[in-house]
């Protein structure tokens, strides 16, 4: 999303107490609506994928943020802003004029409440594929004229024409790639583990499953209780079924 201020002396106001609240649970919902899903597959991609699960969560992390940049200007921008076709047919006329020499096309010009946080002045455009939207402060629009709006949007479509957007996806999208296969390599590299200070990271990630393993057999809780079966208890518990059993899910740990 990119965006340039209207010029001017930013005079940052006080926020309400409700509306900074409203705010922060909003965030913290999406954060665990958005996130959380994300990191559980992420989890499950590590444990399934083999050798090249950064590769798939590189590619699951690219779908996300491909959807979350199509689904911001129309879902998610609206939970705490307020947006609203522009209503001055004369700015209007000439911001379209704009955009059609420009070969822009939006889904329309709207104006944001941005008054309601703060007093400063600014414009921007979001969105990708057919569902771009160019967006301007309501307060950008009372301190300027429609001849210096027009100059504003064609610095933001100036981004537009240049592709700065699309680099600017494309060079993140390449960093997340190189940073999850850096992991991927640490994490087989036990010099990486003693260099944080866990050298004995596998003999105690083998103590801990075992011990949760333990813990969450129903049939050893059951059958220990049970004084008088505890011969069925030891032949049940080390069964080759058992052992392969513990075997491998301490390998997974």
């Amino acid at each position: 999303m990119e965006h340039v201020s209207g010029g001017g002396e930013v005079r940052l106001q006080s926020h309400d107490a409700v509306l900074y609240i409203a705010d922060l649970a909003k965030s913290l919902l999406l954060g665990v609506a958005l996130g959380g899903p994300l990191v559980i597959g992420a989890i499950a991609v590590m444990d399934r994928g083999g050798k090249w699960w950064w590769l798939y969560a590189w590619v699951g992390w690219t779908a996300f943020s491909l959807l979350i940049t199509w689904a911001f200007p129309r879902f998610i921008a609206p939970l705490f802003n307020k947006f609203s076709p522009l209503s001055d047919e004369a700015l209007k006329a000439r911001v379209e004029d704009l955009l059609d020499r420009c070969g822009f096309a939006s889904k329309g010009v709207f104006v944001m409440d941005g008054s309601r946080r703060s007093a400063h002045g600014n414009a921007y455009f979001t969105g990708v594929g057919r569902n771009k939207r160019i967006v301007f402060f309501d307060t950008l629009l009372e301190r300027l004229g429609g001849v210096e709006v027009e100059a504003v949007l064609a610095h933001e479509l100036g981004h537009f024409r240049l592709q700065h957007v699309r680099q600017r996806l494309l060079l993140s999208l390449f960093t997340s790639l190189i940073a999850l296969a850096l992991i991927a390599w640490l994490a087989a590299q036990p010099g990486f583990y003693t260099a944080l200070g866990l050298p004995g990271y596998q003999r105690t990630a083998r103590c801990c499953s075992s011990c949760w393993l333990r813990r969450r057999s129903p049939i050893s809780l059951r059958q220990s209780a049970r004084g008088g079966r505890a011969g069925m208890s030891s032949r049940r518990t080390t069964s080759p079924r058992n052992t392969r059993m513990l075997t491998r899910w301490r390998t997974r740990l």
